[in-house]
C-alpha cells in the first residue's frame, strides 16, 4: 500500500460526445477531494510514451458506429496496438476502465503488463435508468479499491462534496495605461492617444 499525498492520478478519456469527458471530469472531482494529485486529459493530448510511468490510471473511453474509438484517442490507441511494444511494458500500471458503450480496451492494457483495479464498466444509454445506473456503482466500487492501495494517511478526511473547490483561475485586474489595449480591439483614439482603461484577465 502507499500514501495517495504523493500519488498522482491519471484520468484520460475518449470522449465523442462529451459524456465520457463529463464521466472524467466528475471523476477528477471526487479524486481531489481524495487528496490525489490529478492528470486529466484526453487520450491523445497525453504522452503515451509516459504511460510506462504510471502507477495509477483510470480510462473513460466511448465508442462510435461499430465500435470505432473516438476521434480524440486514435493516436493513443494505434500506438498501443504496436506489436513491438515489450509485453512488460506496463508492469508498474493498475489501471480501471469504464466504457461507454462496447470496449475491448483492457484487453490490451493486461497484455503489456498493466494489472486492473475491477471489472470494466460497460455503461449503456439504453438502460432504463440511463448510463448512470452503471456509472455510479462503478465509481463507488472504485474509490474503494483505490482507497484500500491508497488510503488516507492518519488525521486526513475526504473533503465533503458540499465544499465548493478553490478555482483553478484567479482575474487580474491590469492596472490603468494608455498603452495597454485588450486583444481583438483596436482601441479608442482621443487626441491621437489611445483612451485609458482598465481590463480584466484570467491569470
Amino acid at each position: 500500500m502507499g500514501d495517495q499525498a504523493s500519488t498522482r492520478l491519471c484520468i484520460l478519456f475518449g470522449s465523442q460526445t462529451g459524456t465520457a469527458q463529463d464521466v472524467s471530469e466528475r471523476l477528477g472531482r471526487d479524486a481531489r477531494r481524495r487528496h490525489f494529485a490529478v492528470k486529466l486529459m484526453p487520450l491523445d493530448s497525453y504522452n503515451v510514451s509516459n504511460l510506462i510511468q504510471e502507477t495509477l490510471a483510470v480510462f473513460v473511453v466511448a465508442t462510435t458506429g461499430q465500435g470505432d474509438e473516438p476521434d480524440n484517442m486514435r493516436k493513443f490507441w494505434k500506438f498501443l496496438l504496436r506489436k513491438d511494444l515489450p509485453k512488460e511494458s506496463l508492469v508498474r500500471l493498475k489501471f480501471a476502465v469504464l466504457g461507454l458503450g462496447d470496449s475491448s480496451y483492457p484487453k490490451r492494457l493486461l497484455q503489456l503488463g498493466a494489472s486492473s483495479l475491477q471489472q470494466v464498466g460497460l455503461a449503456d444509454d439504453q438502460h432504463d435508468l440511463g448510463p448512470d445506473a452503471i456509472v455510479d456503482p462503478w465509481v463507488t466500487s472504485l474509490w474503494d479499491k483505490v482507497l484500500a492501495l491508497y488510503p488516507l494517511p492518519a488525521g486526513v478526511e475526504i473533503i465533503s462534496s458540499n465544499v465548493t473547490p478553490s478555482s483553478r483561475y484567479k482575474a487580474c485586474l491590469l492596472p490603468t495605461n494608455d498603452s495597454v489595449v485588450p486583444n481583438g480591439t483596436s482601441g479608442q483614439q482621443n487626441g491621437g492617444h489611445t483612451a485609458s482603461s482598465s481590463t480584466t484577465i484570467l491569470c
